[in-house]
């Protein structure tokens, strides 16, 4: 999308039946008209919320942009947000190095720079499920998975 449909989007965005408080958290969230998008923990210190409060809003605001008109605009807006996914995906692939293992902390660090939509915790435990990172039982130590030749796996989840 080009800077003039990415204002277009924001101001549909912002034109919804929607609460000043709701539309700040959304935007915030998801990083629009953001430099970056928040996490769920940091929205919940700033406005003193719950998670459950957050999603909430999330929801609502997912189900009126569903909206044929809106839709549109929505999807244009995502595909670009999948191109950067599948560039910081292979950032993120370079930066863990295989054979290596990494503390939970170190981990945190490294997806805090590639988590784009989702906060750095979602994207972990994305990762773990798509076989991409490994961990022991009490989630201490974090490690590649190394593929073999033979069972090459997609990880287009991430």
């Amino acid at each position: 999308m080009e800077i003039n449909e990415n204002i277009e989007f924001i101001e549909k965005l912002n034109s919804l039946p929607l609460k000043e408080t709701e539309k700040e958290i959304f935007n915030k969230r998801f990083g629009i008209g953001e430099e970056n998008s928040f996490t769920v923990e940091e929205i919940m210190n700033i406005y003193k919320i719950k998670k459950e409060e957050v999603w909430r809003i999330e929801a609502k605001v997912f189900r009126l942009l569903r909206h044929p008109h809106r839709s549109r605009k929505l999807k244009e807006f995502l595909d670009i947000e999948d191109e950067e996914k599948e560039q910081s995906f292979n950032k993120l692939n370079e930066e863990i190095i295989a054979g290596r293992k990494y503390t939970e902390k170190e981990i945190n660090v490294i997806l805090k720079k590639y988590c784009g939509l989702k906060d750095y915790v979602s994207l972990r435990k994305e990762l773990l499920k798509n076989g991409f990172l490994n961990r022991t039982s009490n989630c201490s130590e974090y490690w590649k998975v190394i593929e073999e030749k033979n069972s090459c796996k997609m990880h287009n989840g991430v």
